[in-house]
């Protein structure tokens, strides 16, 4: 029994790095800040846009980031960038 516990745990070391690997070439998963870039603007809709600009307004950071990623339904980094491009 003792052989299978390394077996298992080496199994899923090479999973879990087989599928970070593959989430970084699809560009899911970065392991830099800078390379995370904003969304486009296009594509958040105007009501969503005067919510986040009326929350930036306010100070209300994270709720201008709640708002833009349920509009876009981009992730949490992309949003984040993205609304502090828009703060200027």
């Amino acid at each position: 029994m003792e052989w299978f516990d390394w077996r298992w745990a080496l199994g899923l070391a090479l999973w879990t790095l087989l599928v970070f690997r593959i989430g970084v070439g699809m560009g899911r998963l970065t392991s830099r800040a800078e390379d995370i870039m904003p969304i486009s603007t296009t594509r958040i809709t105007p009501e969503a846009r005067s919510r986040i600009d009326d929350a930036l307004r306010r100070g209300r950071k994270v709720e201008a980031i709640r708002i833009l990623r349920k509009d876009t339904g981009c992730g949490l980094a992309e949003a984040k960038k993205t609304v502090e491009t828009l703060r200027g």
